[in-house]
């Protein structure tokens, strides 16, 4: 963060602006922020534009902060929901294997199938673990490169059941939040 000052510092004392200074980081300050700090200096008030972008920065973290708190109880349920199944498949599935073969009689469809999930769980829990743990990573990159990946995945994202309906009411809540405080034409500054 220091040296990100400093750079920025030297780039305006050089006689740039600072929605310019701003504008050669991209990865620390968005296109919004630069927009706005741009329309500050142009019409004089960058101060009142600063304070209103730090109010409303400091209101999209605490969104933030609870829809990640909304999010844990859903992500820790499917977490726990699938390592009691993978457990139950490795470990418990087995030791009824060897009973039922031990009946020498022809087991139910149902049965058949978990006992095939289950040596496909004890053969490839390794393998399957490291490739979806490759994939969320891949994903995450391809996101974060790819504007076209990252708007298809957010537009999954809100078809999803629980998960959806939370984005969905963030994404409303940081917009209403954005536009009380920087598209009110009549209000005062805060």
């Amino acid at each position: 963060m220091v040296a990100l000052v400093q750079h920025m510092m030297s780039d305006v004392s050089s006689g740039a602006s600072f929605s310019d200074a701003l504008n050669r980081h991209p990865k620390h300050f968005d296109r919004l922020f630069v927009n706005l700090v741009s329309a500050g200096e142009q019409s004089g008030a960058l101060d009142q534009m600063l304070d209103r972008i730090a109010t409303y920065k400091e209101k999209v973290e605490s969104l933030k902060a609870r829809v990640k708190k909304a999010l844990w109880y859903p992500t820790a349920v499917m977490t726990i929901g699938i390592a009691v199944t993978m457990l139950l498949l490795i470990k418990v599935v087995p030791e009824f294997e060897s009973m039922f073969q031990s009946f020498g009689a022809e087991l139910p469809a149902l049965t058949q199938l978990t006992v095939n999930l289950s040596e496909l769980a004890q053969r490839y829990w390794l393998a399957a673990l490291g490739a979806v743990m490759a994939a969320v990573l891949l994903l995450r990159i391809s996101i974060q490169r790819s504007p076209n990946v990252a708007y298809r995945m957010h537009a999954l994202l809100l078809r999803l059941p629980v998960i959806g309906d939370i984005m969905h009411k963030s994404a409303i809540a940081r917009f209403f939040a954005y536009i009380s405080d920087h598209l009110c034409l009549r209000c005062t500054p805060r």
